[in-house]
């Protein structure tokens, strides 16, 4: 029984081969290059909310230390800032999708905004990984595609030839 176990998980290693002609894979290249742009801009957006999460974890820290009635800047965007008062650190707003507000304790927020970015990290971490296998992938059909180009110059050299 155990033989057979070990056959199996040989043949299930054994990966298949697929020809494919010359156009069949120029559209596979081209499909494979489209996956890599779509998965890289994925990842630039997943940075870009990482970037937001990381200064409002840095704000809450900031605002967990202030007293009540102190003043603060707040940037509200294109480089303008508004001189507030903080008359309470708790509860939060928060904005939930639908521009729906809620509010939270400040704890809260900050586990939420804790979770969000260890989820997003992984996310990130899946797409770099698939990225880079398809990465891979794309040189090795370049590498295919060109050995193909050269076989076709080969022949067509051969029929020349042959043809004088």
């Amino acid at each position: 029984m155990a033989k057979k176990e070990n056959e199996e998980k040989k043949n299930a290693k054994v990966s298949k081969t697929i020809k494919l002609d010359k156009n069949q894979t120029i559209q596979l290249y081209q499909n494979k290059e489209k996956e890599l742009q779509g998965l890289s801009q994925r990842i630039e957006q997943i940075d870009g909310i990482l970037i937001e999460m990381q200064k409002a974890e840095a704000a809450l820290s900031q605002i967990k230390k202030l007293k009540t009635s102190e003043k603060i800047l707040v940037n509200i965007g294109a480089g303008i800032l508004v001189e507030c008062e903080v008359s309470s650190k708790s509860p939060i707003k928060v904005m939930l999708p639908g521009n729906i507000m809620t509010e939270k304790e400040m704890e809260g927020v900050v586990a939420d905004v804790e979770k969000r970015k260890k989820e997003l990290e992984d996310a990130k971490t899946k797409l770099v990984t698939t990225y880079n296998q398809n990465a891979q992938l794309l040189k090795q059909i370049s590498k295919v595609f060109k050995e193909m180009q050269i076989r076709d110059a080969q022949k067509e050299q051969a029929n020349n030839t042959a043809i004088e």
